[in-house]
């Protein structure tokens, strides 16, 4: 009586990684939240042109003339882009005080400037059109806006928010409470793809009864779990580095 070994041959293994994309060559997608550095109300009201509001727990945009306006400066220092695609960037503030305008926001040049020390006579100016802008805002809600086009890689940004409305509206500053701090929140796309390889067994070795198999792999984001899969059919999947899994191998028939 003679008993053969029934031989299975490991084709293959698919790596999932968080928040996986279902097509294309971008292999997950990452978000990076940013809390500004600094933040402060500039004003141009008479006897307020050398005043620092950097204390103030209060970012304000106002216009009642052109002699006095409130405009507001935000500061975010970006990293971890790197070579990534940035999918998408979005500003985000809490409204505390109302308005039919929220406000444009502009890109300003110069990062020089401080919360601690910036006044509306010394403050970084805009040109040309802003980036976005806000609709009507209500006081204790979230609003984003879109700076996709020009947050773009890693780096220092500042910007100003301004209004032509009398109107005005108040967000919260970096100086509020943690929770309602403004954010700069970025997604970037990953196009590095994941590396596996299987430790054990080698590559087309005979086995039977229970066996092991055992798994590297590695990204430049993140494993969030490895499928392990035996002639197209998934066996099981481990979400714990050093990746492995057993399975019971079948024993061939009885040859007499």
């Amino acid at each position: 009586m003679l008993y053969k070994r029934t031989k299975f041959v490991i084709i293959g293994l698919i790596i999932i990684l968080k928040n996986v994309l279902s097509a294309g060559n971008v292999f997950s997608q990452t978000t990076l939240t940013f809390l500004s550095t600094d933040d402060a109300t500039i004003s141009s009201s008479e006897g307020a042109t050398n005043t620092n509001y950097g204390n103030d727990t209060k970012l304000e945009v106002d216009y009642n003339s052109a002699s006095d306006k409130q405009e507001s400066l935000l500061k975010f220092v970006v990293s971890g882009i790197g070579s990534q695609r940035v999918a998408s960037a979005r500003l985000r503030l809490y409204t505390i005080n109302g308005s039919a305008k929220g406000g444009s926001i502009y890109q300003v040049s110069s990062n020089s400037w401080s919360e601690s020390s910036v006044t509306w006579n010394n403050a970084p100016g805009v040109s040309g059109t802003p980036i976005a802008s806000l609709g009507a805002v209500t006081a204790g809600r979230w609003y984003e806006v879109d700076l996709t086009s020009s947050i773009t890689q890693d780096g220092t940004y500042s910007l100003r928010i301004t209004t032509t409305s009398d109107d005005g509206a108040d967000y919260n500053s970096a100086e509020a409470s943690a929770s309602y701090h403004p954010k700069l929140i970025i997604a970037i796309d990953d196009f590095i793809a994941p590396i596996v390889s299987i430790k054990s067994p080698a590559s087309g070795s005979a086995v039977s009864g229970m066996i092991k198999v055992a798994a590297n792999a590695t990204d430049n984001v993140a494993v969030s779990k490895v499928e392990f899969y035996v002639n197209g059919s998934l066996k099981c999947t481990d979400t714990i580095a050093s990746y492995a899994c057993s399975w019971s191998v079948p024993n061939a028939p009885k040859k007499t």
